[in-house]
């Protein structure tokens, strides 16, 4: 072989070896699995159980600092296990209370709260009702964003009968609670962003950030009130804010040392004040759920709002109180409420009603 072809020997051999190895890792490439979500730093742990009853969906939710939620797990997963929807009874769901918990308010739309360490408050178990059904991996990655900053799962990623599955497994006994399907829930993550900030400019502990209530997820901001209205001497205009069903405006209620809140929203449909309703109001001020026979005798007042048909019910417990206006406007239910201390409610029943009707729908979106 001639000199002159002798360098072009190794040249050719590299080439060779360039081209093969390109080829082998494209081809390659498309057997590489999915990753797995890893999180790093978690600082904020998350239980949750998921009931799926009839057409309605509940949520029963634990989440704070990773060390106290798990201090408090063998304890959230005897309460779940208690936790029972009868068929028939006065109310819609029934359980034990764990020794050394502490049962708190209801709010807007939570049926329930629960403190594990009643002293601070530093944590607390929520429970919510909503009459549809979400999706697992939507819930999941709601809580992700709203309480872990964590990122999203994926299709295949949550399934509960893959028992190797750390986030997500199906409740035993299911049909004895009296509900279709259970799910329990574990997650963690770093906290939510805001929450970590909010922490840090008040100088407190960045492990351990405040838990975040579920009445709030998703954020929404609300745009300016579809309404005009005449606010009552002494109430406090505290403007609208954004929830899981934003509240479109509020006012602060002051009476000597009681206080209460008046809050104006609207929900899509129509409401009723059906048992399970009534329930969920009178749950927020105390009072067990209504015997089937009073539910029938329940006979709201009527008030004129806006030329329309509004129904007035009162709800006094031993220490809180509330008044609900309800007013169906085309394909809404306006929701007009004073609830708080009891004594602030009673004495301002009146001022409520007048407020209730000086409010006027200008039609603005």
């Amino acid at each position: 072989m001639p000199r002159s072809t002798l360098p072009w020997i190794p040249l050719l051999a590299v080439l060779a070896l360039v081209a093969a190895g390109c080829d082998k890792e494209e081809i390659s490439s498309y057997d590489v699995p999915k990753p797995s979500v890893v999180v790093t730093e978690a600082k904020v742990k998350l239980l949750a159980a998921i009931f799926d009853v009839k057409a309605d969906q509940w949520y029963f939710k634990l989440v704070g600092p990773k060390d106290d939620v798990a201090k408090h797990a063998a304890a959230f997963d005897k309460f779940i296990a208690s936790v029972r929807f009868p068929e028939k009874g006065e109310v819609p769901v029934e359980w034990a209370v764990p020794e050394g918990w502490e049962r708190g308010p209801a709010s807007e739309l939570r049926f329930a709260t629960l403190y594990p360490e009643p002293k601070d408050r530093a944590l607390m178990l929520t429970v919510f009702k909503f009459d549809k059904q979400s999706s697992l991996l939507d819930n999941v990655n709601r809580w992700c964003d709203r309480d872990l900053g964590r990122p999203h799962f994926r299709k295949g990623e949550l399934d509960p009968d893959d028992k190797e599955n750390p986030y997500v497994s199906r409740l035993p006994d299911v049909e004895k609670q009296g509900a279709k399907q259970g799910l329990r829930v574990a997650l963690e993550g770093p906290g939510p962003r805001k929450e970590q900030a909010g922490a840090k400019a008040k100088g407190k502990d960045m492990g351990k950030p405040a838990p975040v209530d579920a009445d709030a997820e998703p954020k929404v901001k609300p745009a300016k009130a579809p309404f005009t209205y005449t606010t009552p001497t002494g109430w406090k205009e505290t403007g609208p804010r954004g929830g899981f069903v934003p509240i479109d405006m509020s006012f602060a209620v002051k009476e000597g040392d009681t206080k209460a809140e008046a809050t104006v929203l609207s929900m899509p449909g129509q409401t009723v004040a059906d048992k399970g309703n009534v329930d969920r109001w009178r749950a927020q001020v105390g009072l067990g759920g209504i015997p089937a026979d009073e539910l029938a005798k329940l006979k709201p007042a009527e008030v004129n709002i806006d030329g329309g048909a509004g129904k007035l019910y009162e709800f006094m417990g031993t220490q809180r109180g509330m008044l609900l206006v309800l007013v169906q406007r085309g394909k809404q239910t306006w929701f007009i409420k004073l609830m708080g201390d009891q004594a602030a409610v009673a004495k301002n029943r009146d001022k409520f009603t007048a407020f209730a009707q000086s409010v006027k729908f200008t039609g603005a979106e």
